[in-house]
């Protein structure tokens, strides 16, 4: 047996966005984030704190939680470089450039996350979605394993609080944090 052990990479990314306007919430990003954040009241898909959790916080801590809605398949500013039918064959509902536009902001490509699992030194934009997601269901807890250190959300943690535990996720959720299917063509 493999002891434990710690393996450290640096990855650098060189992306090009194509040309598009300046980031806007369209009337679509807002009703979806107010619907799933506020209404629904979902959690974060890693660690489980939800809006009115957040709310109970006190000041000083609640920029580490802040619910966040996160585009999960593809970014906001990706749009006008994606071809439609190809998008159309994993989401039919993407039949043209304008339900493309639609569907960007819609609950379908968007991921409920804190700020530290979202924009954090463990978020998704900070490291590779495969190491991002082990946190979702590595033991929490004195003398537990863990896969990448949580100091920066797990210091601020509330007193008694505990992540809840989180279900197996919903077909949609599995659908955006799985690889689409490649054209064979």
């Amino acid at each position: 047996m493999t002891d434990a052990h710690e393996v450290t990479r640096k990855l650098v990314e060189d992306l090009w966005y194509p040309a598009h306007e300046p980031r806007k919430a369209s009337s679509t990003y807002r009703h979806t984030h107010k619907l799933l954040i506020r209404d629904r009241n979902e959690p974060c898909w890693i660690c489980g704190i939800t809006y009115r959790d957040w709310q109970k916080l006190p000041k000083a801590v609640q920029h580490v939680w802040q619910i966040e809605s996160h585009h999960s398949r593809y970014e906001w500013a990706t749009q006008n470089g994606l071809d439609v039918k190809q998008v159309e064959s994993e989401y039919p509902e993407v039949t043209d450039e304008a339900a493309l536009r639609h569907w960007i902001d819609s609950p379908s490509n968007m991921l409920i996350l804190c700020a530290s699992h979202h924009r954090g030194a463990s978020g998704i934009h900070s490291i590779t979605e495969p190491i991002w997601a082990l946190q979702r269901n590595q033991l929490l807890g004195d003398g537990a394993f863990t896969f990448i250190p949580q100091d920066t959300w797990q210091k601020h943690m509330p007193a008694g609080w505990t992540p809840a535990p989180q279900s197996a996720p919903s077909q949609s959720e599995s659908s955006l944090l799985t690889p689409a299917p490649q054209n064979q063509g």
